[in-house]
């Protein structure tokens, strides 16, 4: 899935530097790879399908100062003229990111 979405990018822009993290991102690593792993990084992009390690990889983003692109469950969606990039406060209509938002305000005070 991540290998997908570099050749996505760098066909958009060839001059994109892409950093890869081939590893499960769990409450209890997430802190240590956005310091070594995510360190440079200008944004984070999020295709994270399970809500706890999503929640957490969001949580650490904001954390660190930085900016995170994420997105929501696609099951069952057939219509991607439907697809809205907003503010993660402003989603409707997805469990995961009710979850995750949530999630976010009752542990996290986010």
């Amino acid at each position: 899935k991540i290998d997908t979405m570099k050749e996505r990018l760098m066909d958009i822009n060839p001059m994109c530097n892409v950093t890869l993290v081939h590893d499960f991102i769990t409450v209890d690593n997430i802190h240590s790879i956005m310091r070594e792993q995510f360190k440079d990084a200008d944004v984070i992009l999020d295709c994270i399908d399970g809500q706890t390690e999503k929640t957490a990889l969001i949580a650490s983003a904001c954390l660190h100062n930085k900016t995170i692109v994420t997105c929501g469950g696609a099951a069952g969606r057939v219509d991607p003229t439907l697809i809205k990039c907003d503010d993660l406060s402003k989603s409707e209509q997805c469990r995961l990111l009710f979850r995750c938002k949530k999630t976010l305000r009752d542990e996290y005070k986010l």
